[in-house]
């Protein structure tokens, strides 16, 4: 699994990939990958999100893709 972000420039969204680069959305939990996130046990957070891995979003393959 990496963390990546998604969408237009400027307005990118947190998510994952994962299996055959697979993504997910996981905006609806996390704001971004940033210094809040790692300081507020944001990785406990995440891997409490992946047990549900099947019900999150998927994010679409013509996704612009943004680092994390």
């Amino acid at each position: 699994m990496r963390l990546t972000r998604f969408g237009e420039p400027g307005k990118e969204k947190p998510g994952i990939v994962y299996d055959d680069n697979k993504r997910k959305d996981l905006s609806a939990f996390f704001n971004d990958w940033d210094r809040d996130f790692f300081q507020n046990d944001g990785l406990l957070k995440l891997k409490s999100q992946l047990a549900t891995l099947d019900t999150l979003p998927d994010v679409p393959e013509n996704t612009r893709w943004g680092s994390c």
